[in-house]
């Protein structure tokens, strides 16, 4: 990324859980997807975390690209636990009707849900 990209994601690791919290409100366009997709991964990476915690309170809007980018970090790493939070409710209702969550919690998804980045972080 060049010093002038803007940066969409900003994290924090706690020695257990990455907590990546999106800064946008909008993942429209595949320049936008792409490029949190590849900071996704890279702090995934950088911090050695399983764990991953997305905080997406901010996220009002999100087309497929945005889903690629997910599912993308899911792709590049080695069996993560990837926690979705501060989704809403929109949101929700599509990432359930692609089957990449499920608000029953004894049906595996590529996804997990909280409603809070506290929430999420007291999971096993």
């Amino acid at each position: 990324m060049t010093e002038n990209a803007k940066s969409f994601v900003q994290a924090s690791f706690d020695g257990t859980s990455l907590v990546m919290q999106i800064q946008t409100d909008q993942i429209r366009d595949a320049d936008t997807a792409s490029t949190i997709g590849r900071e996704l991964v890279a702090l995934a990476k950088e911090n050695q975390a399983k764990r991953l915690v997305i905080d997406m309170h901010s996220v009002r809007f999100m087309g497929s690209v945005g889903f690629l980018a997910l599912m993308g970090l899911h792709r590049h790493l080695d069996k993560p636990t990837i926690i979705l939070c501060g989704l809403s409710e929109h949101l929700k209702d599509i990432l359930e009707a692609c089957k990449l969550i499920s608000r029953d919690p004894d049906e595996a998804t590529m996804f997990s849900t909280a409603d809070s980045v506290e929430q999420a972080k007291e999971r096993a």
